[in-house]
């Protein structure tokens, strides 16, 4: 952790002075009397600057994930106990009571959408909370198989209206609590592109022990969006 801490310090300062240094050697190169070349050497300077703040700002927001990661799992919830079991056909049927409406049913997989607001001081943001209820226990979580399906629903919701941050839940149960399963619960991804946040969580339900597990750390959450869909999570438990 202090290691990581450290590095992203670093990252942080090399991406500013390199900022600094590529702006001052452009204006150096243009106080320079060497005729035509001096387009091609500005060129040049600008371009290596580029690539290095580029190169760092990866760099920097690597070091930020992985030390939002170690936050994050610091202390996280245990499987706890939940009235009604979750991916059975009676849950099902209650999501609608949630305004989740079904989009796809591949079977295998069966998909659930809503949209929902959150609001950030004076500004609103729409949400797309998108439930995968993996019907198919060979399939895993992170699968190319559902990848695709969630590209071809966003690319049908976009056709309908606008929005830009999404949450994507995949439901899954499994027989018993052991660590395979828990692992592959806790494979979970946040991504930021410019104003758009993509969160992915896994949710899992244990039949014998009839307990779920989600990856929450109660006294921490990296994001506004990550808090969003814990809540999310829980109104549908």
């Amino acid at each position: 952790m202090r290691n990581t801490s450290r590095k992203k310090k670093l990252f942080f300062l090399l991406t500013i002075i390199t900022a600094v240094l590529t702006f001052t050697f452009a204006y150096l190169v243009l106080l320079l009397p060497i005729g035509n070349i001096k387009i091609l050497l500005l060129i040049g300077v600008l371009i290596l600057g580029i690539i290095l703040m580029n190169l760092f700002k990866y760099h920097l927001e690597y070091q930020i994930y992985n030390e939002q990661l170690y936050l994050l799992f610091s202390s996280i919830l245990k499987p706890y106990v939940v009235k009604l079991p979750i991916m059975t056909e009676e849950w099902i049927r209650t999501l609608p009571s949630y305004d989740y409406k079904m989009i796809k049913d591949f079977k295998s997989v069966k998909y659930y959408y809503k949209f929902d607001v959150l609001s950030e001081k004076s500004r609103k943001h729409k949400v797309l909370i998108l439930l995968a209820l993996i019907q198919d226990n060979t399939i895993d979580f992170d699968s190319e198989f559902i990848i695709n399906h969630i590209n071809q629903i966003e690319l049908i919701l976009r056709k309908e209206t606008k929005f830009q941050q999404r949450i994507f839940i995949h439901c899954k149960s499994f027989s018993q609590i052991d660590d395979d399963a828990l692992k592959s619960t806790k494979n979970i991804f946040w991504i930021r592109k410019g104003r758009q946040y993509i969160t992915s969580l896994n949710l899992s339900y244990f039949i014998e022990d009839k307990k779920v597990f989600y990856v929450e750390n109660p006294d921490y959450s990296f994001n506004r969006y990550y808090e969003f869909a814990i809540k999310q999570i829980k109104n549908i438990l």
